[in-house]
């Protein structure tokens, strides 16, 4: 079995791969296969994008997280550039386990550093699409009292939900190209 070590190295994190230097996750993916997976997973956040730690401890997240959300006063309006996990919504903590490594695909959630949210990381080891972090969907807050304000959501880098109830930019109502479309 494979060893993974970090440790400090003429001051920055080093990661050693039986006892030699990894400093790209393609090296990880192609010779870390018989390695532990939360010491893969760990090792793969410090070389992957910046700015995630892996969720070592499923139950331990879900307990901070929602102690800050009980932290977190509701009353308060959106405010720009306040992370409040409220405003993002509450994963489903199920879905969240600790790293796994089954059919040469390492599997571990992590947290986004800045803003706390989980994502999802599928890392194929060997050769393999590029790995990439996808945010676990959240749902909304029940008692929401005060909404991001329709500019900012408009603005939104992101997907968007296609809106139902308001008026087209050509001044028609969603769905009234069907009915345009049946007077011809």
């Amino acid at each position: 079995m494979a060893t993974i070590t970090i440790e400090l190295k003429d001051g920055r994190t080093a990661i050693l791969l039986d006892g030699t230097e990894v400093t790209e996750l393609d090296d990880l993916r192609g010779r870390g296969a018989d390695a532990p997976a939360a010491d893969l997973a760990d090792a793969a956040a410090r070389l992957g994008p910046e700015g995630y730690e892996v969720i070592a401890d499923p139950v331990a997240f879900e307990a901070a997280y929602r102690a800050r959300l009980e932290a977190e006063d509701p009353a308060q309006p959106w405010r720009e550039g306040v992370m409040r996990f409220r405003d993002f919504g509450i994963p489903d903590f199920a879905e969240i386990a600790a790293p796994v490594l089954a059919g040469g695909v390492l599997v571990f959630f992590a947290r986004d550093t800045f803003s706390g949210l989980p994502y999802k990381m599928e890392l194929p080891l060997g050769d393999g699409p590029a790995p990439a972090y996808e945010p676990l969907a959240l749902s909304p807050m029940s008692e929401h009292a005060s909404p991001v304000p329709p500019d900012v959501t408009a603005a939104a880098v992101g997907p968007q939900a296609p809106p139902n109830d308001l008026e087209r930019a050509d001044g028609g109502k969603p769905g009234a190209e069907e009915d345009d479309d049946k007077d011809e």
